[in-house]
């Protein structure tokens, strides 16, 4: 795991021209972390009509249920973005539509 940090951190002092690579990389570190969860699945690279969801990510069900998946929702959508400034309204927006389409909490 200390690896795949250190790739993306190495990412952070490139310019426009890495940003393939940038993403990929970043989606190397998400993906091992979602794999990691004992307690979800995740399914990648989810196809849509504007674009694609990186991860749909689904709590498993288990004995112990925890008010704060109530609050969260049994499955949300994971968008990875490895960016030196803030994402634009219009990025807002495709994921708020996209939750709705999935009937995401979060």
């Amino acid at each position: 795991m200390n690896k795949l940090i250190t790739d993306v951190e190495e990412t952070f002092s490139w310019g426009r021209e890495g940003n393939y690579e940038k993403g990929q990389r970043f989606e190397r570190l998400s993906k091992y972390l979602l794999e990691s969860l004992r307690v979800a699945e995740s399914i990648h690279n989810i196809p849509t009509t504007s674009n694609q969801i990186d991860y749909l990510v689904y709590i498993k069900p288990h004995r112990f249920y925890h008010p704060f998946l109530a609050w969260i929702g049994l499955h949300f959508l994971v968008e990875c973005k490895n960016e030196n400034s803030s994402i634009s309204s219009r990025e807002v927006a495709d994921l708020s539509i996209l939750m709705d389409d999935y009937k995401c909490k979060l």
